[in-house]
């Protein structure tokens, strides 16, 4: 399964991969007795006509960063400097974690039109080619000066040029066109109607192959549709395969907007988030909105041979699409981790994978379903 997503291409929202990768995964799901949905939204769509970075002679592919604001003239040109400077085209490092001080550094910098266009470089632990994408957490409302994205190979010629106070050309001519996405729904009835039901959701769009990054959530949401459709229990689950998750979580946004106040009405949410399944380095991430659902779920883990985690503290704002649960007052466990080539176009089976780690969760996960299906299930 892995392998077979692994060969489908870039999975980011809207494109023609994404479309055939959600029609296998409908087929998955058809294949083990249950009856998918394919529901459809709208959107906007990003339209990339030109991107690069000239360094001199040099000419180096370039990608926008999908929240900005694209230039009406398609080329931009000026002295570079670091991020806070009075240069005309800022630059900064950064990694794609949006937690990151470097992010946050260049999301301030944004916000305050310092320069007339920046460019960031992938971080320099990641591989020299490829450009490691920073999501679009603004995508509804764009802000700011055009960004590019560059990879970090050429990271020592624009140190050079910044400090002899050189000059840099950007090419983008891009535009955002109306499209439509799909996210995948599936409800497994219970025996009794009247039980909020249990959302098991998880990410399937991003902006490479990104197999190790979206592996552990497929896998394991496949995994515990299998074991739902063969346990018949009294509470209803729904499981929920969302597009757009680079894009804002677009695709969860449009679910949510359609059901008003389900983050709170539904007994709880099951987050299957994000590079649980990455090589390197080794160790989830979980959370939990209170320690009803720590306590049941630990207990869990622990009944099977445990792969290697760490809570993160119940405060603590939740990351990725546990996040909009969060922010609206859900109960939740999430479970993520590290990725040493997250949203790096290098995250490709079979070396990014972890095949023993995701087992394990797939294993735990699967043997969840039936406690979430109880009428007792973590009641606070």
């Amino acid at each position: 399964m892995v392998r077979a997503f692994d060969q489908q291409g870039d999975h980011r929202t809207g494109s023609r991969v994404d479309q055939d990768s959600g029609d296998w995964l409908y087929e998955q799901i058809s294949a083990l007795g249950a009856r998918p949905e394919k529901i459809q939204f709208s959107l906007p769509l990003v339209q990339i006509d030109e991107c690069w970075v000239s360094l001199g002679d040099i000419k180096i592919d370039a990608v926008p960063l999908f929240d900005c604001n694209f230039p009406r003239r398609s080329s931009i040109s000026g002295k570079i400097g670091e991020i806070g400077t009075d240069a005309d085209i800022g630059v900064i490092m950064a990694p794609p974690q949006a937690e990151s001080a470097q992010v946050k550094l260049l999301y301030q910098s944004r916000r305050s039109h310092q320069h007339s266009a920046i460019v960031v470089v992938t971080d320099s632990h990641f591989p020299g080619t490829g450009i490691a994408l920073l999501n679009a957490d603004d995508y509804a409302q764009p802000f700011g000066p055009p960004v590019v994205q560059i990879a970090n190979r050429y990271w020592a010629e624009i140190k050079r040029i910044m400090k002899a106070k050189g000059s840099l050309s950007i090419r983008l001519k891009a535009k955002r066109n109306s499209g439509q996405a799909f996210n995948i729904q599936t409800r497994v009835n219970g025996s009794n109607p009247a039980l909020d039901p249990v959302v098991i959701m998880t990410p399937r769009s991003s902006w490479w192959c990104s197999t190790s990054e979206r592996a552990g959530g497929l896998v394991c949401f496949l995994e515990m549709i299998r074991k739902a459709v063969t346990f018949k229990g009294e509470r209803s689950l729904v499981f929920l395969a969302n597009t757009g998750h680079e894009l804002d979580h677009a695709g969860l946004a449009s679910f949510l907007s359609e059901r008003p106040g389900i983050e709170k009405s539904a007994h709880l949410w099951v987050h299957l988030g994000a590079n649980f399944a990455a090589a390197s380095p080794i160790g989830a991430r979980l959370q939990f909105s209170d320690a009803v659902i720590q306590e049941g779920f630990i207990k869990l883990v622990k009944a099977f041979n445990s792969p290697v985690y760490k809570i993160k503290p119940e405060a603590e704002r939740a990351v990725g699409e546990a996040r909009n649960i969060h922010d609206a007052g859900g109960r939740y466990l999430s479970i993520l981790a590290g990725n040493d080539l997250f949203h790096h176009p290098s995250d490709r089976w079979p070396a990014a994978v972890n095949t023993e780690n995701l087992e394990q969760w797939a294993c735990i996960f699967e043997n969840l379903v039936p406690l979430l299906t109880r009428r007792d299930a973590f009641i606070i």
